[in-house]
């Protein structure tokens, strides 16, 4: 009883001093390589390594007790003595890595943090968000899409290294290539996109009240051209979008354009919110069908399609600026929402230009075309009278218009 209260005490004191030496190096001025005191450290972990922590930067840093402080990098970056009880063969060497690495781990795919252990090895590939450290052996390759991969001095791997980092300490084995990958930058902040994306829906939500509701004949002429020409809108609404400089140049050559130069880009604006409010009223058509029975106003369905394609947005401002979601998933819903975000635009574009903002409804040439060759249908030519028989004689003779018995 004696023995385990002296062990409890013991300990405990251990950890009271531990804490003291820890609090002291904060306090004490520190070298280059020494934590500075302005860091701070969002995780601290004891285990048989040593006391190693994680900063609010996503850098790892241990504690040196020969140095009373913390140091940049991990406990395998150091110089250290060999980790009690690592087993060695009959030579003094370390084990090789079929013989010491006996108990098989199962790691799922697209998970965060993994750690190999010494006595542990993997039948398979890893692929991880955040840090892969290696210590046993992985027959397959290793993946960190956002973090480093570290292989210790007891470390194998069979396959390729993919990460931003790669580390390979002097006794680590990596038999494929390692192919180092760029990180990708994130968003500013997690809240910046997401209030962007919310003020921009804001913005088109009212644009799209106040155009249907002012300017229904004017977004039917719009909506009925877009319905018979999509591919000429989108490449007449390019075509503009394009050669807006050349317009805006054109139009500082004069004294009246200069004035007019500022109102260009609303112009542009104006025709880009006919076609969203366009394109959100045949998505909210859609929408609503499946939902409601298609069942609503224009109004209703107009406002449920600006909401759905900005849906998109929130959702790629999610995955850009948040540190759980993996990189590529951000990057290909940025591409799907510029992509699709393209056809409103510049149809848009394409069907103001073709209808004069709405006011004008479209006309193709081929029905212009018939219009005008189609008239009223002519009268028939007259019939030509069959001329008089010839006489015997020869000469054709005059009827005696005052005899009317014939000559005896």
């Amino acid at each position: 009883m004696s023995l385990s209260v002296v062990g409890k005490n013991g300990l405990f004191a251990a950890s009271f001093f531990l804490s003291l030496s820890i609090g002291a190096s904060f306090a004490q001025e520190a070298p280059d390589d020494y934590a500075p005191s302005d860091t701070v450290f969002q995780e601290i972990r004891l285990s048989s390594d040593g006391v190693t922590a994680v900063d609010t930067g996503g850098y790892d840093w241990y504690y040196d007790f020969t140095r009373g402080s913390f140091v940049a990098g991990i406990v395998e970056d150091a110089d250290l003595r060999d980790q009690p009880g690592e087993p060695r063969d009959a030579a003094g060497d370390y084990m090789r890595v079929e013989d010491r690495c006996t108990e098989e781990i199962k790691v799922k795919s697209f998970v965060g943090s993994i750690i190999v252990g010494y006595d542990e090895y993997v039948d398979g590939d890893i692929i991880a968000y955040g840090r892969v450290t290696v210590k046993g052996w992985v027959k397959g390759d290793v993946t960190s899409l956002d973090n480093r991969v570290l292989v210790s001095r007891t470390g194998r791997v069979d396959g390729d290294i993919m990460a931003s980092d790669i580390v390979v300490k002097d006794g680590g084995i990596v038999l494929g290539e390692q192919l180092p990958v760029p990180v990708l930058p994130r968003g500013p902040t997690d809240i910046d996109g997401l209030i962007i994306v919310a003020s921009f829906t804001v913005f088109f939500v009212f644009c799209g009240f106040l155009i249907v509701t002012l300017m229904p004949r004017q977004l039917g002429n719009i909506s009925s051209f877009l319905e018979t020409s999509k591919i000429k809108a989108y490449f007449i609404g390019l075509f503009f979008v394009m050669v807006m400089p050349v317009v805006i140049l054109l139009l500082a050559v004069t004294i009246v354009g200069v004035v007019l130069i500022p109102l260009v880009p609303f112009v542009y604006l104006f025709a880009i919110l006919l076609g969203l409010v366009a394109f959100g009223e045949k998505l909210g058509r859609l929408v609503s069908g499946r939902l409601a029975g298609g069942s609503g106003s224009a109004l209703f369905k107009s406002e449920i399609g600006i909401l759905a394609l900005m849906g998109l947005w929130f959702v790629t401002a999610i995955l850009l600026s948040s540190t759980f979601a993996p990189e590529g998933f951000g990057i290909l819903f940025l591409v799907v929402s510029i992509c699709i975000s393209s056809y409103p635009i510049l149809t848009g574009v394409g069907a103001a230009v073709m209808t004069r903002f709405g006011f004008k409804t479209y006309t193709s040439w081929r029905e212009r075309h018939k219009r005008e060759g189609v008239g009223p249908t002519p009268a028939p030519p007259p019939i030509p009278k069959a001329p008089p028989e010839p006489s015997p004689s020869g000469f054709d003779e005059e009827p005696d218009e005052t005899s009317t018995e014939p000559s005896s």
